[in-house]
């Protein structure tokens, strides 16, 4: 999406971008979002650019990065995503290592979910769900792993 890295970014810039990571992970299988998407970006990307290290003259309402109910959006996703709910039933992962796995599925960073969670702990996340799935640490990146598998199931489904 963007090229600078995420902690170049002011709260208003990563709000923007991940809502964007989540709103396109929403969207992908409706038909005519490849145009939304690419529209979006354009907009997002244009405002970035616009903004960035420019201070506003007038007064504008106060950004609350913390007022966005991250863990609710988050929630209501996985709630959503067939692949993710099957492992929501089985109880085998906690709330949050779900709400991580939802994260990635959307294509946020692990430092994107920590800013976005103000979560210092998500490499312990990250560690505890790839040992449930018996993944060897760091062997394999996390995000492509259960796209990949993700994947799979929607494959296997008739």
């Amino acid at each position: 999406m963007l090229s600078r890295g995420v902690t170049l970014l002011t709260k208003r810039e990563v709000a923007l971008t991940v809502l964007s990571k989540l709103l396109y992970a929403m969207t992908a299988d409706m038909k005519g979002s490849e145009e939304i998407k690419a529209s979006h970006q354009t907009i997002l990307k244009e405002y970035v650019e616009k903004n960035h290290g420019a201070k506003s003259k007038r007064k504008e309402n106060k950004f609350s990065f913390q007022s966005i109910p991250w863990n609710n959006i988050l929630d209501s996703i996985a709630s959503g995503n067939p692949f993710l709910r099957r492992y929501i039933e089985s109880d085998r992962f906690s709330k949050t290592e779900i709400r991580y796995m939802c994260a990635m599925l959307c294509g946020l960073s692990g430092k994107e979910y920590g800013l976005i969670t103000e979560s210092r702990s998500h490499y312990n996340i990250s560690w505890s769900i790839r040992q449930k799935f018996g993944l060897p640490p760091k062997t394999t990146n996390l995000r492509i792993f259960l796209q990949n598998l993700s994947g799979q199931e929607k494959d296997e489904r008739p």
